[in-house]
């Protein structure tokens, strides 16, 4: 799990969170009223990585690369 982390929607400073895994994680928002009275919204979201792998050779090195 990443965690919990408190966002001030009344400041100018962006929230910063640890890089997210790929997946699919539950990003829950829980507000709460100057009364105390608080509630929460689940919204599901996925990270998904489309970077397609590259090979890199080093000097002297040779690599094969297979689609099977």
């Amino acid at each position: 799990p990443i965690g919990s982390f408190v966002v001030n929607p009344n400041n100018a400073t962006p929230e910063i969170t640890t890089a997210i895994p790929v997946g699919t994680h539950l990003l829950r928002y829980t507000y709460t009223d100057q009364c105390g009275n608080s509630d929460f919204s689940d919204y599901l979201f996925t990270v998904e990585d489309r970077t397609a792998p590259v090979a890199i050779c080093e000097d002297g090195l040779n690599i094969g690369i297979s689609s099977g």
